[in-house]
């Protein structure tokens, strides 16, 4: 509905919700993780610093992410920093 402030309130708390709960078994079966999805939403909203940060916290419970790795690199490259988006 493009309201996206609004969008990252919840993806915040669903965010500390989603790594606060108990994983016995591992993570729960999500095809987008949160805190990912805030990553990906404040790269879009041209907040690169703060879509780098969530995506390096994301980085902690989901390594290895395609998608995740795409929006860092996309970050460091709108921060200035080509080589380590490369």
């Amino acid at each position: 509905a493009g309201r996206r402030d609004s969008a990252l309130a919840v993806l915040r708390v669903a965010a500390v919700r989603w790594e606060s709960s108990p994983f016995e078994f591992g993570p729960p079966v999500v095809r987008v993780p949160p805190r990912e999805r805030l990553a990906q939403l404040l790269l879009l909203m041209n907040r690169p610093a703060e879509a780098l940060a969530q995506a390096d916290s994301a980085k902690r419970m989901t390594p290895g992410r395609t998608q995740l790795l795409w929006v860092r690199s996309r970050s460091l490259e709108a921060l200035g920093r080509p080589t380590e988006a490369r």
